[in-house]
């Protein structure tokens, strides 16, 4: 059961901080979502990744007795979601980008996992 709650923990802290970002975004920059400019889309992938690794070290954080094991379950949901989102009809993303953002959330969140699992396992000083 605590792994469970760890990767809805873990999911609900990428989705809150990516939608919550994409809404700062789209206040700063209105009509951002139509721009397709090479440094947005670098900055829209890059925060997203940040933010898959978020949802991994939340995830990590939580599941006992192995966290891993939930950290991957979540990687796979997301891995899963993304491409069904990416692929749906009119997505305006180029090709490289949709690419590389499905090519680097999995390790994304299994990193973010990781240093959760080695925060914890290292002895207090």
């Amino acid at each position: 059961m605590r792994a469970v709650i760890a990767i809805i923990g873990g999911f609900l802290s990428t989705l809150v901080l990516a939608l919550g970002t994409d809404f700062l975004l789209m206040q700063i920059l209105p009509g951002h979502e139509e721009s397709s400019s090479f440094p947005l889309l670098i900055a829209t992938l890059v925060y997203t990744q940040i933010y898959a690794a978020v949802g991994g070290y939340v995830t990590g954080r939580i599941a006992r007795p192995r966290p891993m094991r939930a950290v991957s379950i979540l990687a796979g949901i997301a891995f899963i979601l993304s491409l069904a989102v990416l692929m749906m009809p009119g997505s305006t993303l180029p090709l490289w980008s949709k690419t590389a953002s499905l090519m680097l959330l999995i390790p994304c969140t299994l990193a973010g996992g990781w240093l959760a699992n080695r925060a914890q396992s290292r002895p207090l000083r």
